[in-house]
């Protein structure tokens, strides 16, 4: 995820929005604000102000991936004004309110720093890389093996109906295990050494078949040598389900960066509020997180 992935990501959860709500507003699609939040691609320049006013912040720090300094010193001034409280306040902003052509002028500038941003990033980070999530997202349940080469080349490893993936801090790991192992003789010393070593992270990527079609995607950016750790739940949702035989296909973005797509088995309840019924689907994730989804935000 980047900077502006993550703040957009942040604004919107403290606005209250969902991101069919957020595409709602800006006449978008709401695949359209999951991948600006996933870093998979970028806001139009004439997205970015009517963006920035519904958070109440600037190009400038959308950009920036964070609120100014002046914002972030927690006086008074930096708390937003309730609409409800002082309807005066929108009548001063409007005043405010940069010309049309000035506005067209800083969009304008601001993509051309993208653009010289984008320019000078390390290859190791553009679209061909396989390690988050923006690229393992163009698989879907059902692909046949021929979609998951084109989107990830060869796999590192083939076993059965698995495809894995490593990147370069496995190949890393594995050298110094190797040495450790060639090396290491006083067994204090050892279990140590090991220790540390075992804490090196990597990431991985795990594509599962069943009659050659996809059945779960797995990215997991923080993979040890003891094993993948405590993944906490950022976002959820539901891709598909059946209500006869229970099963479901969800998507999970977790806080650290990783990412799985899969079935699992569900439960499905009712909750009446007057005269509206909402049902939900209810499951627990790959990494043992219990998740609801209402089915009407799928």
């Amino acid at each position: 995820m980047t900077a502006f992935g993550n703040f957009l990501y942040e604004l919107r959860k403290e606005k209250g929005l969902t991101q069919q709500e957020l595409a709602e507003k800006l006449n978008i699609t709401n695949k359209a604000v999951s991948k600006w939040e996933t870093g998979e691609a970028f806001p139009e320049t004439a997205q970015l102000v009517p963006l920035a006013d519904i958070f109440g912040v600037t190009v400038d720090e959308l950009l920036r991936g964070k609120r100014s300094a002046e914002k972030s010193t927690g006086s008074l001034s930096a708390v937003p004004v309730s609409e409800q409280a002082v309807p005066a306040a929108e009548s001063a902003r409007a005043k405010r309110r940069l010309p049309k052509r000035a506005r067209i002028f800083l969009c304008a500038a601001a993509a051309i720093v993208v653009a010289l941003v984008c320019a000078i990033v390390p290859v190791v980070s553009c679209a061909n890389n396989i390690f988050r999530a923006g690229k393992v997202e163009k698989i879907a349940v059902g692909d046949d093996i021929s979609r998951v080469y084109e989107i990830l080349g060869e796999p590192d490893d083939e076993n059965g109906s698995r495809f894995e993936y490593y990147d370069q801090n496995y190949e890393k790991l594995r050298k110094e295990l190797q040495e450790w192992m060639e090396g290491k003789s006083d067994p204090a010393a050892a279990l140590e050494s090991f220790k540390q070593i075992s804490k090196r992270e990597f990431g991985y990527v795990r594509v599962t078949f069943s009659s050659e079609q996809v059945t779960s995607v797995l990215l997991d950016t923080t993979v040890t040598a003891a094993g993948a750790g405590e993944k906490r739940l950022r976002e959820v949702s539901l891709v598909d389900w059946s209500l006869v035989s229970a099963n479901i296909v969800y998507r999970a973005y977790y806080t650290d960066g990783s990412y799985f797509l899969g079935g699992a088995e569900g439960t499905f309840s009712s909750k009446i509020d007057g005269e509206s019924v909402t049902v939900f689907a209810s499951w627990t994730d790959e990494f043992g997180n219990v998740c609801s989804v209402p089915l009407d935000k799928a």
